[in-house]
């Protein structure tokens, strides 16, 4: 039961640890910070899954879940952020959208709304998604993929002209 637990916490502990030691290589750049941003959210979402799946009490299991799913809101939010940034391109209204979606499911996160319940199987709890649960997936795929394609058209356009830029983008496409 807890081999799921094991693994989300070594993962969580290990993607804080990358984001502290690039936030420390220049704590100062706009880039750092996302990208900081971004790890910290994925590691708020496997310490407390972690915990979910660890936890006998259905009522704290549930609780974990839903902390869990603090982190989860911001993921897709921080990366799309980071790509514009990287590649320069400002896009206010998209930002605020983003960010205030985001602030309106964190704000129902610890409701029936997002997890209506938990299902128990033999490696741990699993949380069952609520009313609003299916706009959130839609929410994350769609900002995932505009950022998959941001990313894409980049590196299309840049394959003849720079090497290092054209790496770069690779790395990142393929990392993301």
């Amino acid at each position: 039961m807890g081999g799921n637990g094991v693994f989300c916490l070594i993962s969580g502990a290990a993607i804080f640890a990358i984001g502290l030691f690039i936030l420390f290589r220049n704590f100062r750049s706009k880039r750092h910070f996302l990208f900081f941003l971004e790890c910290l959210t994925l590691s708020v979402w496997l310490f407390f899954y972690s915990a979910m799946y660890f936890e006998k009490d259905p009522n704290r299991a549930l609780f974990f879940a839903r902390c869990g799913f603090m982190g989860i809101v911001f993921i897709p939010i921080f990366s799309y952020h980071f790509y514009l940034l990287f590649l320069g391109i400002r896009d206010r209204i998209s930002t605020v959208l983003m960010y205030g979606l985001g602030a309106f499911f964190l704000t129902i996160s610890h409701t029936q709304y997002i997890y209506r319940n938990l299902k128990p199987y033999p490696w741990g709890y699993y949380p069952l998604g609520g009313s609003i649960y299916p706009a959130f997936v839609l929410f994350f795929v769609l900002i995932f993929l505009r950022g998959l394609w941001l990313l894409y058209s980049a590196l299309r356009r840049e394959k003849d002209r720079s090497s290092f830029t054209y790496n770069q983008l690779k790395y990142l496409f393929l990392a993301f």
